[in-house]
């Protein structure tokens, strides 16, 4: 086997508890199926699926042994793979790293395997959306966000990833992996919509996780008196094989449970386990159920839908109305985190409303002055026009007040010329009648014998003028 090859097969094996799947049928016509943990010369321990959490061993002797039905390793590899799908939330970074290197080893191992074109499919998919997750964008209820957008909704982002999580380990029964989601989503996501859902399935999950703590409890006791009555009636080199098996078994509980008890686990294991580990994990449920009752999901879902009212009304600017629902929306589940962020952007949709408002006003002001300004300039321009007007009319009038002037004038000249003219001929023709008469009368004179005793006037006798 090459390195790189050898280096996928120990991936593979770590990340899908990669082992031998057998069916064992025994002589009784009983048929277990389970994997190989260890083997004497005479006996197997298996271990065998109770539920699809608790695990359980059992020991066979081989001389029980029928037959033994070996599942090939893709098929045994495949159904856990083929779970593997893509839902509507984003997952974390190390959530699709691991299902890509179970796909790609999977498809480097078995590439004749029936399903190694199915893996291969998988595989570009989960690097598809790994990569776009990997930019910053993240998928939540089937959208996909920005990177800006996906910063704003981190909260309720990463509290519908803990859920989706939850989801999935409570539906396959595997309550303690279901509770310390829980418990991540409680510490790091109190606030986030994903709460109320999350406290209904912690409701129906530690019930079951204590039940099955005390039925696992009650087998691992069971199997430590068999395994006590086995190491009895063993004898020889066969009790030394039995005894060096169970101690190793019993260690690699000891430190798979001192392990887990390290990492801060919530939320021990159903398996391995030890009755020391089952105790505590009965009694932290004892306590944890009295605690999640009484957490108040109807009111975290009335905050809820008072956000949502607040949303609404933001789309419409009814400011009013958003102060309002977040107001019950706080009254009813304070920590609801969207409360904060609503609160700030109506405070900043106000300030822009005010300082719209503020823009509006001067801009209307900055119109009517200017509209202002217009009819001023209007007005000034009319009058101008106006003056223009009058002074033209009354230089026409002057013009024309002139002209009427200087032909009366000239008619006056006129008349006067005429006047003389008359005057003139009037004179003339009186001078020329005095004239006429003078010299009849001299005419007649000279025709009459004067008068002795007559005296000429000199006056008469001088000439006219």
């Amino acid at each position: 086997m090459s390195k790189a090859r050898f280096h996928l097969l120990a991936a593979f094996c770590a990340l899908s508890v990669f082992a031998r799947g057998d069916t064992f049928t025994l002589k009784s016509g009983e048929k277990i199926a389970g994997n190989i943990l260890s083997e004497t010369d005479k006996e197997i321990t298996l271990q065998i699926a109770v539920t699809a959490t608790i695990k359980d061993e059992r020991v066979i002797k081989k001389a029980d042994i029928e037959s033994v039905e070996k599942i090939a390793p893709d098929e045994q590899a495949w159904p856990a793979l083929k779970a593997l799908a893509l839902g509507e939330e984003s997952l974390e970074l190390a959530d699709y790293t691991q299902a890509i290197t179970k796909l790609g080893a999977f498809a480097s191992l078995y590439p004749q395997s029936s399903h190694a074109a199915e893996a291969k499919t998988k595989l570009g998919i989960f690097e598809s959306e790994k990569n776009r997750v990997e930019a910053g964008e993240r998928k939540i209820a089937g959208k996909w966000l920005s990177a800006e957008q996906a910063d704003q909704e981190k909260v309720q982002i990463g509290g519908n990833i803990m859920l989706s999580r939850m989801k999935r380990f409570a539906a396959a029964a595997q309550f303690p992996e279901a509770m310390n989601i829980f418990d991540v989503l409680e510490k790091n996501y109190p606030g986030s919509a994903a709460m109320p859902d999350a406290v209904e399935i912690a409701r129906q999950a530690v019930p079951a996780l204590k039940l099955a703590a005390e039925q696992r409890q009650s087998q691992v006791k069971q199997f430590a008196v068999e395994s006590a009555a086995r190491l009895a009636n063993a004898k020889g080199p066969e009790r030394q094989q039995i005894e060096t098996m169970q101690k190793q078994n019993l260690a690699a509980i000891e430190a798979a449970v001192a392990a887990a008890e390290r990492s801060g686990t919530a939320w021990l294991p159903l398996s391995p386990a030890n009755d020391r580990s089952l105790t505590a994990l009965i009694g932290k449920c004892g306590s944890e159920i009295t605690r999640i009752n009484a957490l108040p999901v109807d009111k975290m879902r009335q905050s809820l839908k008072a956000v949502a009212k607040a949303k609404a009304a933001f789309e419409i600017n009814d400011y009013s109305a958003v102060e309002k629902a977040l107001a019950d929306a706080n009254s009813a589940w304070v920590a609801n985190e969207q409360i904060k962020r609503l609160q700030v952007k109506l405070a900043d949709e106000r300030q822009k409303a005010t300082e719209a408002a503020k823009t509006a006003a001067a801009e209307k002001a900055a119109l009517e002055k200017a509209n202002a300004a217009k009819l001023a300039k209007l007005k000034a321009d009319a009058e101008k026009a106006e003056a223009e007007v009058r002074k033209t009319k009354e230089a026409q009038q002057a013009l024309a007040a002139e002209a009427e002037a200087k032909e009366k004038e000239e008619s006056d000249r006129q008349s006067r010329n005429n006047m003389i003219k008359y005057s003139l001929g009037g004179v003339a023709v009186f001078a020329l009648g005095f004239v006429a008469m003078r010299k009849k009368a001299r005419d007649t004179s000279e025709v009459q014998p004067q008068s002795p005793t007559a005296e000429v006037s000199p006056a008469e006798d001088s000439p006219a003028e």
